[in-house]
């Protein structure tokens, strides 16, 4: 778990997430303000902190501005499993991993056809964490979660192979 603030809000970058799973804006603390959220690519001042009680704080790597700029930009909001968490957390309960046809589809499919489909056709399994392994760049912290969290290496293996990426990955040494 990630450390307090002297107003117990967690301290470090953090996806707030509502019930169903969506990052509604980031958070983080800030020290002219106290605390600060994401909105159309700038940090403004937490005035009201009532709107975050039905919000939950997940932490996240820094990379999460980016991608809920870019997002967020076109009216977007992305489910928490596209993010990639911190090793200190606080974490989502419910991370899943995509399979690799998910992933090639930008990782956004209807909910009607996941429950439609049979589960021979999904592998999908709960983690304490998730990582987005889409490109090159996303490879080193991918890595860092992977060597972590045992239950990642699986994913990042056939990620790293299905990307065509050369990666030196410490699980995988002999």
């Amino acid at each position: 778990m990630s450390d307090t603030t002297a107003n117990g809000l967690p301290d470090g970058l953090m996806a707030m997430v509502d019930d169903e799973g969506v990052v509604i804006t980031l958070y983080k603390s800030d020290p002219k303000y106290g605390a600060v959220l994401r909105r159309k690519n700038e940090w403004i001042p937490l005035t009201d902190m009532s709107v975050l009680a039905d919000l939950s704080f997940v932490g996240v790597q820094d990379s999460a501005e980016a991608l809920y700029d870019e997002h967020d930009a076109n009216g977007n909001l992305l489910p928490i499993k596209f993010y990639s968490p911190t090793a200190e957390g606080p974490y989502w309960p419910e991370y899943t991993v995509l399979t690799d046809e998910e992933a090639a589809a930008g990782g956004i499919f209807d909910e009607e056809d996941d429950e439609a489909s049979s589960e021979s056709d999904t592998v999908e399994e709960p983690l304490a964490a998730s990582v987005t392994l889409a490109s090159a760049e996303d490879l080193d912290a991918a890595i860092a979660a992977a060597a972590e969290d045992p239950d990642l290496r699986w994913y990042v293996e056939r990620r790293v192979a299905a990307l065509g990426l050369e990666a030196d990955l410490p699980w995988l040494r002999v």
